[in-house]
């Protein structure tokens, strides 16, 4: 693999957004404050009713920074559908050698995108960001959803075992050009199936299956700073892991 550095520009940063309010505008300034121009900034925004999409626009006038650009979604396709749009329109029209998938929240801290990057240039294929790591420092988080998380894990790993991984479910990852071609290559360009929270684990089920090159580091993780409330809808995303756990995805 090519000795990529942070300051090549071939770094994507993709944010699917949906009713997130200022929280993008705050996500936006630490990518700014850590990265500033060495990446580009792909958000695709699902049909958000809010003003998640002035807060985006405030950051662009004000800001001038940051390489943007926004998909516009016109209607709302939950989170398989913008990483669905986000991916197709990077692997179809852009240069890149790393993307790197987060929530829009701003509950992810974009200082770790150096050392994921530092993990893809030494040979890996995709790099989690995992709750479940000595070093790992989560807040702010209901324990009612903590215990979810903390049960999903352990479903997961006991049905599918993927050797280095521990975390199946943050969003937050990196993944090599290499890796995300041959994942969908072999898909004959379709994307994913899953549309709302579980499109993150099935976009890692169809990359590992592509690449076992996979590594962990610590998170970062702070969800006092997602203003906005949670559009997961809890029973269902349990209905729907249980099913994905016994049948797996389609």
């Amino acid at each position: 693999m090519s000795n990529i550095k942070l300051d090549t520009k071939n770094i994507i940063l993709l944010l699917p957004v949906f009713n997130e309010g200022k929280s993008i505008y705050d996500l936006l300034l630490n990518v700014k404050k850590y990265l500033n121009h060495k990446v580009k900034v792909i958000i695709v925004d699902d049909k958000s009713t809010d003003d998640s999409l002035d807060w985006i626009k405030k950051f662009i006038l004000k800001e001038n920074s940051l390489d943007i650009e926004i998909i516009y979604h016109q209607q709302n396709q939950g989170l398989g559908g913008a990483l669905n749009s986000g991916l197709k329109y990077c692997l179809d029209n852009l240069n890149f050698d790393i993307l790197v998938t987060m929530d829009g929240d701003n509950t992810h801290d974009p200082s770790l995108i150096s050392l994921m990057v530092k993990e893809i240039e030494s040979g890996k294929d995709i790099v989690v960001a995992s709750r479940y790591r000595q070093g790992a420092l989560v807040e702010g988080i209901p324990k009612f959803r903590m215990f979810l998380s903390l049960a999903a894990r352990i479903c997961y790993s006991i049905a599918w075992n993927f050797h280095g991984i521990r975390d199946y479910t943050c969003l937050y990852r990196a993944y090599s050009i290499s890796v995300l071609e041959k994942t969908f290559e072999s898909r004959n360009h379709t994307h994913l199936n899953e549309k709302g929270f579980l499109a993150s684990t099935e976009l890692l089920r169809l990359v590992f299956k592509s690449s076992k090159n996979v590594t962990e580091i610590p998170i970062i993780i702070n969800y006092s700073n997602k203003l906005q409330p949670s559009s997961m809808k809890i029973f269902k995303t349990i209905f729907k892991t249980l099913k994905v756990l016994i049948f797996k995805f389609d």
